[in-house]
């Protein structure tokens, strides 16, 4: 991505975060390195907000447990807000919304619950 950006006098291009290989978002970069530290820290609590599509019946009791933090190999991660959305026959939407960003923190949150993402 950093070849379509254009050419800057002082500094260099940097991403605040970034995204799998399998998912579409906003993208942002500056070139202000302490900026980008502040913004991607987990001590300045911003929240990210992620919308995905799940496979399967998710219950109540999922959701309860994916706010209240699920165990992952990195540690405890817990969405702060689950909405639902647009509902199919064999999946939903949801927009959620954590305050850190691992590596596919959201996707191997809903694997937790033994749920695939799929969009």
């Amino acid at each position: 991505m950093f070849h379509a950006l254009p050419k800057i006098s002082k500094g260099k291009w940097i991403s605040v975060g970034r995204l799998d290989i399998n998912t579409s978002g906003l993208m942002l970069f500056t070139n202000n390195g302490e900026l980008a530290n502040k913004l991607m820290h987990p001590s300045s609590k911003i929240e990210r907000e992620y919308v995905a599509r799940i496979r399967g019946q998710v219950e109540p009791g999922h959701i309860r447990r994916l706010l209240e933090g699920v165990n992952l190999e990195d540690g405890k991660a817990s969405f702060s807000d689950i909405q639902p959305g647009r509902k199919g026959k064999s999946n939903q939407w949801f927009a959620m919304v954590i305050m850190e960003g691992r590596t596919r923190e959201v996707r191997r949150m809903w694997e937790s619950q033994d749920f695939a993402v799929s969009g």
